[in-house]
């Protein structure tokens, strides 16, 4: 029997949604130290612990968790240098006779307003309705 957790993945022309993989840890660092003060300014304080290796190899392992668990479904926007350019979050999956989760999402400074944050939550939104029959 395989110990592999299915990673799901969604193309784009330009660009791939993907839950993060160890593979691409020091391109997850890079995007939150280079947007760091950016960031701060519209979320909660981009903390030291996101510049940690090892920080992320937890997290990451807890993301998959919280994804076969159903309790969550993080993606990394990667560009075709699989450069990681934002990020899209569903948490606190709540199933039930009311379903709901919480989204967020963050895009790098430097790539605003050329309409890829919404291109991509459109793309992530149907995974979650017609992947994870979700009905948010």
């Amino acid at each position: 029997m395989s110990n592999k957790i299915y990673v799901p993945r969604i193309e784009l022309e330009d660009l791939v949604l993907e839950v993060p993989t160890n593979s691409i840890i020091d391109s997850i660092i890079k995007y939150y130290r280079s947007n760091r003060k950016y960031l701060g300014r519209y979320a909660a304080t981009v903390n030291q612990c996101f510049m940690d290796h090892e920080f992320w190899i937890s997290k990451i392992c807890a993301m998959h968790n919280d994804y076969e668990e159903d309790k969550a479904c993080n993606f990394c926007i990667l560009n075709d240098r699989r450069d990681v350019i934002g990020v899209i979050n569903y948490f606190n999956i709540t199933r039930g006779a009311f379903h709901c989760c919480i989204l967020g999402y963050s895009l790098d400074e430097s790539r605003q307003g050329r309409g890829i944050m919404a291109r991509t939550l459109s793309e992530s939104i149907k995974y979650m309705f017609d992947k994870k029959h979700s009905s948010y």
